[in-house]
Order: C-alpha cells, then sequence, then structure tokens
C-alpha cells in the first residue's frame, strides 16, 4: 500500500524523492570506504617513498664504508723526512707528536763494548 499526501503529487515527484534517498542513503558508506582506500593508499604510496629513500640513505652509508671502526679510528701519520723515520697509525695509536733531536750513530769498531765475548757474558748472564 502506497501512502500518498494528497496536494503534493502534483508539484512534487515524492516516488523520485524518495528514490533519489534511498540512493543517497545506500551510496553514503560506499563513498566513506571509497575516501577512506583513497587515505590509505596515499599513505601507503608515501611510505614506500619513506622506505625507498631510506634504502637509498642505507646503501649510500655502506658504499662510503662508515660503518666500519678503521674508517674513524686510523691515526694519520706524516714524517719529515721518511728515509730516516716511517710510521704507520692504527685505530689504538694515541695521538702526539715525536720530534726527534738525534739520531742514533754506530759504535766504532775500536769500543771495546763491540768486541765482548758473548759465551762469557751469557754464562754470566744465565737466567736460574
Amino acid at each position: 500500500m502506497v501512502n500518498r499526501i494528497t496536494g503534493f503529487s502534483n508539484v512534487f515527484d515524492i516516488d523520485e524523492i524518495v528514490s533519489k534517498l534511498m540512493k543517497k542513503t545506500e551510496q553514503a558508506p560506499l563513498d566513506t570506504m571509497t575516501r577512506q582506500k583513497q587515505t590509505l593508499e596515499w599513505q601507503r604510496d608515501s611510505y614506500r617513498e619513506v622506505n625507498s629513500k631510506i634504502k637509498e640513505l642505507d646503501d649510500l652509508i655502506n658504499s662510503l664504508n662508515l660503518t666500519r671502526p678503521s674508517t674513524y679510528g686510523a691515526k694519520k701519520v706524516t714524517s719529515s723526512n721518511e728515509s730516516a723515520v716511517t710510521a704507520t697509525g692504527s685505530t689504538n695509536a694515541t695521538s702526539g707528536s715525536i720530534h726527534v733531536t738525534q739520531l742514533a750513530t754506530q759504535l766504532p769498531s775500536s769500543n771495546p763494548l763491540v768486541h765482548l765475548d758473548l759465551h762469557q757474558q751469557t754464562e754470566r748472564l744465565r737466567l736460574k
């Protein structure tokens, strides 16, 4: 049974108005879900972009060997006269400067210390 309001039927098409309202009511949840889906897709795309940038940064760090302790810890060593003194630096070397004021000289062969009898000295220094 169809209820009609008399007097309005010739001005308004009640069936069409009700049909449009029902369609809008039924469409509203779908529209809400469509908006939510779009928002989630934008979030997903943003997360993918961030992950891509993080991967690029990780690759760059790995290519620069920044994760190796030796990259940060190695000491630089210089010598003003490489033919006289050479040195190398390591990760556990302490920082500092060494100034050599005089080089060692060889003892002359006439020095009595050069002609020690090693056997005799070994006997004297024998450890017990």
